[in-house]
């Protein structure tokens, strides 16, 4: 695996298997912390009946449920950055 610029690449062949979570970006982009938005980018998803990581379909299994609101407090409870009054 390489990292370039902050993004890992790896080499797959055609009878590579992988799943991929990523509870270290948020929602609505690349911030690396989660912020109210992201919040109600998956509140909104949820009630829209929308999929995908920008609407909070975190673990990309077509549906934002119980387990999608698991990982971004997940997220938000172990970033690093201390929230700004």
């Amino acid at each position: 695996m390489t990292n370039y610029n902050g993004i890992s690449q790896m080499t797959l062949s055609a009878s590579s298997v992988f799943d991929v979570i990523n509870i270290d970006s948020t929602a609505a982009g690349m911030s690396l912390n989660v912020l109210a938005n992201d919040y109600v980018r998956t509140d909104n998803g949820f009630n829209n009946h929308r999929t995908g990581w920008t609407n909070g379909d975190f673990n990309y299994n077509n549906i934002i449920n119980f387990d999608d609101y698991v990982l971004i407090e997940l997220a938000f409870n172990t970033q690093s950055d201390t929230l700004r009054r």
